[in-house]
């Protein structure tokens, strides 16, 4: 919702919430957007919630210049939308690691099977030549520390209360991998997008401003 009424104050026609969940292929989708709550606090704030569970709604694109993925299948939303932003959350992974704001676009992809058998991170740092959001808005209020992407228990949370905004989607991922306690260049992705110039992970060069924020 926070994100979502800026976009309308700033002039924004319509606004559209949606993404692709790893057990969409299950009919989970629907349900999805319903228990996490994400559907009502949209529908609250004026947004469309657009499914995002059929093959029928992503593209074919090629990504020129790419390593490993030259091409992939993109939601049609993200193909025609003017502004584009990413809301991922920052959480444990057990294949990457870190799951923070380029690897949330895999679900604007119909098919991460292939990220998965090509190599994953590479995959990862691929698809960014492709599409950069206009604007990355990383929760890491509450973060999974174990047991990632799922968790087990409440003990896997910790509470960090903290929120990374950036262009940049690879300084994004360097500010949130700081937060979880990893220095960037040991996750790999972030390695990988730094070095085909996507973006900087170097936080010395990059212009921060904090903000502290409390409740009245």
């Amino acid at each position: 919702k926070s994100v979502v009424e800026p976009c309308y104050g700033a002039g924004a026609k319509k606004v559209y919430v949606f993404d692709n969940i790893a057990t969409s292929a299950y009919g989970m989708a629907q349900k999805c957007y319903q228990l996490s709550g994400i559907a009502a606090a949209a529908k609250d704030a004026g947004a469309i919630v657009a499914p995002g569970d059929a093959k029928k709604y992503y593209h074919n694109v090629d990504i020129p210049h790419a390593k490993v993925l030259t091409s992939t299948r993109v939601h049609e939303l993200v193909l025609e939308s003017d502004v584009f932003i990413n809301v991922p959350i920052l959480k444990n992974h057990g294949y990457t690691r870190l799951t923070m704001a380029m690897k949330n676009l895999m679900g604007i992809v119909w098919d991460r099977t292939d990220y998965h058998y090509s190599g994953l991170d590479q995959c990862i740092a691929d698809f960014c030549l492709f599409k950069k959001p206009d604007l990355n808005v990383l929760d890491a209020y509450r973060v999974l520390l174990r047991h990632g992407p799922q968790g087990d228990t409440p003990e896997d949370v910790s509470l960090q209360k903290s929120l990374v905004l950036s262009t940049d989607i690879v300084a994004c991922d360097a500010a949130a991998a700081k937060i979880y306690g990893n220095e960037p260049q040991k996750i790999k992705y972030i390695k990988m997008a730094h070095d085909m110039g996507i973006g900087n992970m170097n936080l010395k060069k990059v212009k921060i401003g904090k903000h502290i924020f409390t409740r009245g």
